[in-house]
């Protein structure tokens, strides 16, 4: 189990990956600016608990997307003022 916790973060980074629209590219901006990284095993498990997603599509991902999501679910989370996000 990982903890983020919003503090962590810059508020730009929050507000960019949690805009309306694509924030693709933001996400992507930010988890190589953070060199932001994720244990893959933790982290798809955390995204196969949202179901969300078919186990295919989180097996196919890579371990950049695995980790451009997680920052991406974490950030909508801070955004709507939760203080932390938990993997696991």
């Amino acid at each position: 189990m990982k903890i983020l916790y919003s503090d962590n973060f810059p508020q730009a980074c929050i507000n960019n990956c949690a805009a309306s629209g694509d924030v693709g590219p933001s996400v992507v901006k930010w988890r190589k600016m953070l060199n932001f990284t994720v244990d893959r095993d933790e982290a798809t498990a955390c995204l196969a608990g949202y179901g969300a997603w078919e186990a295919i599509e989180i097996a196919t991902m890579t371990d950049e997307q695995v980790a451009e999501t997680i920052l991406w679910l974490a950030c909508c989370d801070f955004k709507e003022g939760s203080d932390l996000f938990v993997i696991e």
